[in-house]
């Protein structure tokens, strides 16, 4: 994994930990699909999240899928090489 996935990845990251009242207000019960620092979509489910992020991004680009919810969630990112 490049050195600039893992610094997109970790700011994608500290964007949700600084807007998590706002995202959560906004995206509550939703998986929402974070690239550069922004929201660009939501979803009813991770399955749809996923498939639109790979869709949108391919693999070689760092997202975040994070599930918004009233108790904190384990999040976890992952990137794919093939």
């Amino acid at each position: 994994m490049s050195d600039e996935i893992l610094k997109s990845n970790l700011k994608n990251q500290e964007y949700v930990e600084r807007h998590l009242d706002e995202i959560k207000n906004l995206f509550l019960n939703k998986y929402i699909v974070i690239q550069s620092e922004e929201v660009v979509a939501s979803f009813a489910t991770y399955q749809d999240a996923s498939e639109y992020g790979v869709k949108v991004y391919g693999i070689r680009v760092a997202y975040l899928i994070y599930q918004v919810e009233d108790m904190p969630a384990v999040n976890f990112v992952a990137t794919a090489i093939l």
